[in-house]
């Protein structure tokens, strides 16, 4: 990643964090402390823009919805956590892991985290839901 891109990836984990910051002093605490200096990444699914930040070493993605890209119409819209989970499945699937969400929480209004195993067992439940 050049010196520009890492710049503009820093400031939008910032501008992520303190979003959240607005929302809820118990969550932007956690996410703060749980989520600060992560690299957030751009992905696009379930047609929407989304802002995820995985941390593997801790099985978890959080999963915000995009509001800079988001249309008026998708801002009136409240979507349920199963969009947001499909999201960080086919988010995972993109780096080559083969997961299934152990665990939800709703961290601040329409941010979710997962907590998520990629080991043996997920790729038989995945083998399996196929079928």
């Amino acid at each position: 990643m050049d010196e520009l891109a890492g710049a503009f990836m820093r400031r939008l984990g910032v501008v992520f964090l303190v979003a959240v910051g607005a929302c809820s002093a118990g969550g932007s605490r956690y996410l703060s402390d749980s989520y600060n200096g992560s690299p957030v990444v751009l992905f696009q699914a379930e047609d929407n823009h989304w802002l995820l930040i995985d941390k593997p070493d801790k099985s978890k993605i959080l999963v915000q919805r995009d509001l800079m890209r988001a249309t008026t119409q998708q801002l009136k819209v409240a979507l349920p956590r199963e969009t947001y989970e499909r999201t960080a499945i086919a988010y995972l699937t993109t780096t080559g892991r083969t997961c299934r969400v152990n665990r939800s929480s709703s961290v601040v209004e329409q941010i979710w985290e997962f907590t998520y195993d990629c080991g043996a067992q997920a790729v038989v439940a995945s083998v399996l839901n196929t079928q």
